[in-house]
């Protein structure tokens, strides 16, 4: 190792070293072992098992009835089929276990990679970073089972491998990966910038150990290999679609449905501390930096402005530049020797090896007691199996009754569940949304919030005769109270987290007069109620409950104030950081006409949780004048009506409504 590569031989003992990177591993690790809450997982292993059944690759949509025989493509057939088996021999548990060892193989590919640039406890640093970057998107996913082949990838370029493992090894890589995920653009991509490092600078500083050609070759045998699928070129054309829409990617599948309602920032926090990190590691890395490595951040950086939904790549692409500004940051607090007695290199290190090992037992300590979860607005918890709280497991059941309704109407929430759970109906919709298109789930929302015309054209185009409704959406309790207006619809089950809607015909008239139906919803929520308040007590941050979410937000919404304070008042306790909680809280309180100081000081909650909350800042404008004190009323009214001018001028101004 060269002299001015010095820094590479960390300070640390190599027990302490080794001990760094298992920890930071096992944080990444346990991020991943998270009950199943997401929906389009289930649409994955619905379309394994039927080409497990069949024996084909889905051409044609089956499982719907709004897109019946519709062309489609399945660009992660080969996950789905391998998701499939591993559903059926090791369930739920090893679905996560296989995600989690996923994402921990990325890293480790990796670490020598980033060994070029970094020593032991940079790295260390680097991949806690980027653990806390991915937890958002670590759940079951082939997104995230798919971050490995990047890392193959980078691992063989930067290895000085022998050509026959390059020839053989990443055209067999990449043909994977083109099978299972829409990033698989991304391998010829990485064979090209090497290309171009290769050209530009000396091999000993680029470690690309052959001529531009070569890796432009193997880039050309790489998009080939991609085309060994099969769809061929229409696969490309998909992918080509996605990448200009990166909406179409994901549907209602971020962090929760009712992510909505808390205000973590955590997100845009670590983005802009990597930004920070990198940017410092531009200034004042010494050496000529890595064309590929800068381009990849570019990149990535890109990607992240795009969307966070490409977090997955965004983590695994950045990483072995976090690495190197995480060094660079390191290099430059060693050489302030005058300051430490000629010892910066043993500060810089034990310094970085301590503040990681703090880091990395806060992740812990926030994993497992679920208020990462909490605070998050998720649905999972720490733990393995499958969140029941949050899918449509008990309405489930009821469709799959006899006597229900052949054609119901059910939201993305719910679609790739109820495809996965009753086979032998077909469905709606879900969140393949290059499928559906965006017209159908924007003519859905609408329909569902009330718009008269809209409804009507769906009954028309659709004939159905049931509705379910994911009720902790955002706009759940609108769309509940929407649907049970109507005079020709009746309500046939509600557990808070979904509501089951029959239409009034004689047909049907034996599941609408089943009394048990609401019972047994009443008595599900009732149940989590009760689960709920007992592990208050027992002390610790509580995993979100979708189902109490969804019940405050049907009784907010169809005026049934002193329910809705009685269910938020108890989240609250769970989750302090639930802004919605605070806020509707708030606002029933207010509406009821009493205790308007407990109300005021709830929305002051919120507003402080979410300042740019303007129905928040309105009603706390009007408890505040209530209350007598007109300064605060018109203070909080101003800053409501400067975030939403239309919803301020529906409100009094304080002072004037008398």
């Amino acid at each position: 190792m060269s002299a001015e590569k010095s820094f590479l031989r960390s300070s640390t003992p190599t027990v302490l070293n080794i001990a760094l990177l298992l920890l930071s591993l096992l944080i990444v690790f346990s991020f991943g072992i998270r009950s199943i809450s997401s929906d389009s997982i289930w649409t994955h292993l619905a379309s394994g098992r039927d080409m497990a059944v069949g024996g084909g690759v889905p051409r044609v949509d089956q499982s719907s009835f709004s897109r019946p025989g519709a062309d489609t493509v399945a660009p992660s057939w080969l996950y789905d089929r391998a998701m499939y088996a591993l559903w059926q021999s090791a369930g739920p548990a090893g679905l996560s276990i296989a995600h989690s060892l996923a994402a921990v193989l990325a890293f480790l590919l990796l670490i020598p990679v980033a060994r070029r640039w970094a020593n032991f406890p940079a790295i260390a640093m680097a991949i806690l970073l980027c653990a806390w970057l991915l937890a958002f998107r670590m759940g079951v996913s082939p997104a995230l089972f798919a971050a490995v082949f990047p890392a193959i990838f980078l691992n063989l370029l930067y290895s000085r491998a022998r050509p026959v493992l390059l020839w053989t090894m990443l055209p067999l890589v990449q043909w994977l990966w083109a099978n299972m995920f829409p990033s698989f653009v991304l391998g010829p991509l990485l064979l090209l910038l090497m290309a171009l490092q290769s050209h530009f600078v000396r091999k000993s500083d680029a470690g690309a150990c052959y001529s531009p050609k070569t890796y432009i070759s193997l880039a050309g045998i790489c998009l080939l290999t991609s085309a060994i699928n099969p769809y061929g070129l229409k696969l490309h054309a998909h992918i080509i679609e996605l990448w200009q829409r990166p909406s179409l990617i994901y549907m209602n599948d971020w962090i929760s449905p009712f992510a909505g309602s808390f205000n973590s920032g955590l997100s845009t926090f670590l983005l802009v501390l990597m930004l920070v990190v990198g940017a410092f590691g531009l200034i004042t890395y010494r050496e000529k930096l890595p064309i590929m490595l800068t381009i990849i951040v570019a990149l990535a950086a890109f990607l992240s402005v795009r969307s966070l939904r490409f977090i997955e790549q965004l983590a695994i692409l950045i990483f072995p530049f976090l690495c190197l500004a995480m060094q660079a940051v390191l290099n430059t607090l060693a050489d302030l020797k005058s300051s430490f007695g000629g010892r910066g290199r043993s500060f810089a290190d034990y310094g970085a090896s301590a503040l990681a090992l703090l880091l990395a037992i806060f992740s812990l300590w926030s994993i497992s007691s679920n208020r990462y979860y909490s605070q998050l607005g998720s649905g999972s918890a720490f733990g393995l199996g499958i969140e029941d709280s949050s899918l449509p497991v008990a309405a489930a059941q009821i469709l799959a009754r006899d006597d229900f309704p052949e054609r119901a109407i059910n939201f993305p929430d719910d679609g790739g569940y109820l495809a996965w759970a009753l086979p032998q109906r077909r469905i709606f919709i879900d969140s393949r949304l290059p499928l559906f298109g965006i017209d159908l789930y924007q003519r859905l929302n609408t329909a569902a919030l009330g718009d008269e015309q809209a409804w009507s054209r769906l009954e028309a185009d659709f004939d159905f005769d049931a509705v379910i409704l994911p009720c902790a959406d955002n706009n759940g309790g609108v769309m509940f109270r929407s649907i049970s207006a109507r005079k020709n619809w009746a309500l046939v089950y509600f557990d808070g987290l979904s509501a089951v809607f029959v239409r009034k015909l004689p047909r049907y008239a034996t599941i609408i007069q089943d009394q048990s139906l609401r019972e047994q919803g009443i008595a599900l929520l009732e149940q989590e109620r009760e689960d709920y308040a007992a592990r208050l007590e027992a002390g610790g941050r509580l995993p979100n409950s979708a189902r109490l979410i969804g019940a405050g937000n049907v009784f907010y919404a169809v005026g049934n104030l002193a329910a809705a304070s009685a269910v938020f008042d108890l989240l609250q306790q769970g989750a302090p950081n639930m802004t919605g909680a605070w806020l509707i809280s708030g606002i029933a309180r207010a509406r009821q006409g009493r205790d308007y100081r407990a109300a005021a000081e709830m929305l002051e909650r919120a507003c402080r949780l979410n300042s740019e909350l303007a129905l928040g800042w309105m009603w706390l404008s009007y408890c505040r004048e209530e209350l007598g004190d007109l300064g605060a009323a018109l203070d909080a009214y101003e800053r409501g009506l400067a975030l939403d001018p239309e919803l301020g001028n529906s409100f009094f101004r304080p002072g004037s409504r008398r």
